[in-house]
């Protein structure tokens, strides 16, 4: 939610969401402060779970790479999340108290060298196979699709195509053609998700975002700038956005997520990473290495599955 506020995705109705609405964070904020807390609880965990590794001599070498690789996931996930939010941040890859009390800032290029060796590091430890169910444990197309991302971010164009050609072209898998369905469990299409700590709550998404009372006060609707980008006939403003009316006032919210609270059948999950995704980091990358054709062909992928007629070369300046 804080991350669409800062997008202008989302319309603020509270004062409390004005900080991300105008791209104003204050430290000493509880949202923001608790943002950071929770973030580097995670790496302090995932640091623990890598010294504890090198110490064990209980664990098979088999259990040790997949953990490994696990862990050196989420702290790049974490990393990247963090240094998108607050640029500048310290590196605490010890669980040493002392060591990390005095940590500096880092600089924005040694925060990516570290998260880019952990998902390398990741990629060779994790195979292709999901040791849980629902794609909830990372494997290696997971890290690889984290990875295309961060190189899209560094502007490195050839490594991103080719990450994510990695992920596009495993094989593992495909567009969901009926878009009701993309974010259901068992999606072809997903690559990681994750499952509510909540009861009776599929997706953290549903339980925030459906409105079924006026946003005004506590929570937030889709912007007019938002809603007026979707082109007539795509098939994902018709269903991944709903509306509630309240007298004469309409206000529209994400409805990718359709479980509402109260369910304890679940159906779908917070989904991270999934293979359309991957199309469009291609598609930017090629386009960007002036590969107009081999962009169009990606991107005309994501538009068909919305209903929506191909680019071609003669319209092109539009994407």
């Amino acid at each position: 939610m804080n991350n669409a506020l800062l997008s202008d995705e989302l319309e603020k109705f509270s004062q409390a969401q004005e900080e991300f609405a105008q791209n104003s964070l204050n430290p000493e904020s509880a949202t923001v402060s608790s943002m950071w807390s929770f973030i580097y609880s995670i790496i302090y965990t995932s640091n623990d779970v890598l010294e504890g590794l090198i110490q064990s001599d209980d664990v098979s070498e088999e259990i040790k790479q997949q953990l490994e690789g696990e862990a050196r996931f989420v702290r790049a996930f974490c990393y990247f999340n963090l240094v998108n939010l607050f640029g500048e941040i310290p590196l605490y890859n010890t669980t040493d108290f002392e060591v990390n009390r005095r940590m500096a800032r880092a600089e924005i290029d040694e925060i990516y060298a570290l998260i880019e060796e952990d998902l390398l590091t990741s990629i060779s430890l994790l195979s292709e196979n999901y040791v849980s169910e629902n794609k909830a444990r990372p494997n290696l197309y997971t890290a690889a699709s984290l990875l295309s991302r961060v190189y899209l971010f560094l502007e490195e164009w050839e490594m991103a195509e080719n990450m994510a050609s990695e992920v596009i072209n495993s094989g593992n898998y495909s567009l969901e053609l009926d878009i009701n369905s993309v974010f259901l469990l068992n999606s072809p299409e997903t690559i990681w998700q994750l499952f509510p700590v909540t009861p009776n709550r599929n997706t953290e998404e549903a339980a925030y975002f459906i409105l079924t009372a006026s946003p005004i006060g506590a929570r937030v609707a889709l912007s007019e700038g938002l809603l007026n980008s979707f082109e007539p006939g795509d098939m994902r403003r018709q269903n991944w956005v709903g509306s509630f009316t309240s007298g004469t006032d309409t206000w529209f919210y994400p409805f990718k997520y359709k479980i509402p609270v109260g369910s304890q059948e679940v159906s779908e999950a917070s989904i991270f990473f999934r293979l359309a995704e991957q199309y469009l980091i291609r598609a930017e990358s090629r386009v960007l290495q002036g590969d107009l054709i081999g962009a169009l062909n990606d991107l005309n992928l994501i538009r068909n599955r919305a209903g929506l007629p191909n680019f071609t070369s003669s319209n092109s300046q539009e994407i």
